[in-house]
């Protein structure tokens, strides 16, 4: 259950220090993505819970989406894929039922990956439907959005500065 007040100074610290050690691993090219995907695949198998955070950058109009950018987290590594987002390890991952596949409107994201490249992902929960429809998990009324739940959560501020989410992903360096 999530915290239903702002958590204590010690868990801000115990969470910072955990982001901390996170890796962000940039992937640019196919070979690199299927290694880099299949330590995060093994990473994510091997936690408690079994939970894969994955969302889609897209370039293009509502009518033409191109999927640009896929972020896959685990535990301690974040895989940003520039290419190599159709490479069997992801495929592996992504039909993979015992692994959870969250995110924020992530149905949307799914959507796209089956579009662009034929992708069927098993065992997905998108994050809105849970703070709309389970109380019991402790998010407050109304509460939708990664903004909103992170600050429900752990008491922090996400930045969402529209310069960086409607960002040119296809920039040969992400900024």
């Amino acid at each position: 259950m999530l915290p239903s007040t702002v958590p204590t100074p010690s868990l801000q610290v115990q969470l910072a220090a955990q982001l901390a050690r996170t890796d962000v691993v940039v992937v640019c090219d196919a070979i690199s993505a299927e290694s880099a995907v299949r330590r995060l695949y093994e990473e994510a198998l091997n936690a408690q819970p079994t939970v894969l955070g994955l969302d889609t950058e897209w370039a293009g109009d509502k009518h033409e989406r191109s999927v640009v950018l896929l972020q896959l987290a685990g535990p301690s590594t974040c895989v940003l894929l520039r290419a190599g987002m159709d490479c069997p390890a992801v495929r592996e991952c992504l039909s993979d039922a015992r692994l959870v596949k969250s995110g924020v409107g992530i149905g949307v994201d799914l959507q796209l990956l089956q579009e662009n490249f034929g992708m069927v992902c098993c065992s997905s929960v998108d994050l809105n439907a849970i703070s709309r429809l389970k109380p019991e998990a402790g998010f407050p009324p109304g509460c939708i959005g990664l903004r909103q739940m992170t600050r429900a959560a752990i008491g922090a501020e996400l930045c969402k500065d529209p310069d960086i989410r409607c960002g040119d992903w296809l920039a040969p360096e992400l900024s």
